[in-house]
C-alpha cells in the first residue's frame, strides 16, 4: 500500500534554492487527495533515477528538460 518517495532538504540562499536529497521514504496514499497527472510524472522521475544528483529547486519553467528531474506547475527540481 505504501508508495515510494524521497525527502529533500530545500535551502534558500538569496534568490536561489539549493536542494539536497536526504533519504527514501514510504508514503501512504491519501484517498481523495491524489492527482493522476502528478502521480504519473513523479513515477516517471523515480523510474529514470538520478534523484541523488538533484541540487536545485527552481521556481520557474525556464529550465531545459535535460536538467530537470521533476517538473511541477511553476517549479522544477533540477541538476546543476
Amino acid at each position: 500500500m505504501a508508495k515510494e518517495g524521497a525527502v529533500f532538504r530545500i535551502e534558500r540562499r538569496g534568490k536561489d534554492y539549493l536542494a539536497y536529497w536526504i533519504s527514501p521514504v514510504a508514503i501512504f496514499p491519501c484517498a481523495g487527495s491524489r492527482d493522476e497527472g502528478s502521480e504519473r510524472v513523479l513515477a516517471e522521475a523515480f523510474a529514470k533515477g538520478g534523484l541523488q544528483k538533484v541540487t536545485r529547486l527552481y521556481r520557474n519553467q525556464e529550465i531545459p528538460d535535460e536538467r530537470c528531474w521533476l517538473r511541477g506547475s511553476g517549479w522544477c527540481l533540477a541538476y546543476s
